[in-house]
């Protein structure tokens, strides 16, 4: 998801940056460029099965549930005893 977004900020930016008809503010960026970063460090602590990272793929997947069948679908599996105990493997 994190390259999905930088990739848009970067067609964005490159489509955008000389028209005068439709401006992105640098909030825009910077909004998008934070989740992009907060994506990319979710993906980190999961895959390394830091707790914290748990917390933050809760956070990241409420986007998900506005489309039930994907979103449900993706928090069964985080129910999964298998998803659970990547984390709890070393008790980090």
């Amino acid at each position: 998801m994190s390259v999905v977004l930088l990739g848009f900020a970067g067609g964005m930016f490159l489509l955008l940056h000389d028209s005068v008809v439709f401006e992105l503010s640098g909030k825009a960026y910077a909004i998008t460029l934070g989740l992009a970063g907060i994506y990319a460090l979710t993906g980190l602590l999961v895959w390394r099965g830091f707790r914290f990272g748990l917390v933050l793929n809760y956070l990241c997947s409420l986007l998900y549930l506005a489309r039930p069948p994907l979103g449900l679908r993706i928090w069964k599996t985080m129910r999964s005893e298998e998803f659970r105990r990547h984390f709890r493997h070393g008790q980090r």
